[in-house]
């Protein structure tokens, strides 16, 4: 009897064919054995590796869009964890300085007298002299309270002052005045200067009008 096979192996299936037909001869009481193998091999029943060839392609698909979507989550895992990173440090940016200011202090101080100098004044004469100090500050200062205290007889007495420095200003001025009678003895004006106690201490060169009264 003619075998067709739809997968196009008809020697095989003829080769088959008569290895069960010399084997079913010896065998009983199983008669029908034959004609069920044969119905098997007429239906394409025998699996070939023309199946397993088929499902290769589908296989290779699934594992490369399994090992894409592996590599996407851990990129994803790796920059939600650490976030983008600058100069390799990452976590939190270090805290800067948002105002710029710094704390108030007095770098220097310059005193001033007017009139500069008493040449020509007759002794006896009443002459009222106008100190001014300039505090100076460095950039971006916070501003604030300048204590200093003021002598205008070369240290015998002194008198407490103070004067508010605005924020970012970088000098500050001060004045105070003496008045008196110009002596024959030269004696006043004496030299003044200014000293500041807080927020440090410095001191201003002393300053005294030129000249002598006559």
């Amino acid at each position: 009897m003619s075998l067709r096979n739809r997968d196009g192996l008809d020697p095989l299936d003829n080769d088959l064919h008569g290895l069960f037909t010399r084997a079913a001869s010896h065998i009983e009481p199983q008669p029908d054995l034959a004609e069920s193998v044969q119905r098997r091999l007429e239906h394409g029943g025998w699996s070939t590796p023309m199946g397993v060839a088929q499902r290769g392609p589908a296989v290779a698909a699934t594992l490369s869009a399994f090992l894409v979507v592996a590599l996407l989550a851990g990129v994803f895992f790796a920059f939600g964890r650490g976030g983008l990173r600058s100069g390799g440090t990452g976590g939190s940016p270090a805290a800067t300085n948002t105002t710029g200011a710094t704390p108030l202090r007095v770098t220097s101080v310059d005193l001033a007298v007017s009139p500069e100098s008493i040449a020509g004044e007759a002794c006896g004469a009443n002459v009222t002299f106008t100190y001014t100090a300039t505090f100076h500050l460095p950039a971006h200062s916070a501003g604030g309270v300048i204590q200093f205290v003021y002598t205008l007889n070369n240290g015998r007495s002194q008198t407490s002052a103070s004067v508010r420095a605005p924020a970012g200003a970088t000098s500050v001025t001060a004045t105070f005045t003496s008045s008196g009678a110009l002596p024959v003895d030269h004696t006043y004006p004496a030299p003044a200067i200014v000293m500041v106690t807080s927020p440090n201490q410095v001191t201003s060169p002393a300053a005294m009008p030129s000249g002598s009264c006559g």
